[in-house]
């Protein structure tokens, strides 16, 4: 019984880390640094820290425009990614 209920936790706290994943997949496909991609995102570094670490609740909606057109997406998938991190 108790092997089932750490398996289950495990996959929630794996499942939780998946939105952080996806964002982070993308900026590693983009290839730039972490300073460039801030900057041609109109966003300081510390706000793409935090959002990459998930400690932001909303997002503006100017800060997912240019952080999707930073990542070559479309902003409503990277709003869906950003929320489902919550």
């Amino acid at each position: 019984m108790r092997k089932k209920i750490k398996h289950k936790v495990a996959d929630f706290f794996a499942a939780a880390k998946l939105p952080a994943m996806q964002l982070d997949e993308l900026i590693d496909r983009r290839g730039l640094p972490i300073g460039e991609l801030a900057a041609l995102a109109g966003i300081s570094k510390k706000g793409l820290y935090d959002l990459r670490a998930g400690r932001v609740r909303k997002a503006r909606p100017s800060t997912v425009a240019g952080l999707a057109h930073a990542l070559n997406v479309s902003t409503k998938r990277l709003r869906s990614i950003l929320a489902s991190g919550k």
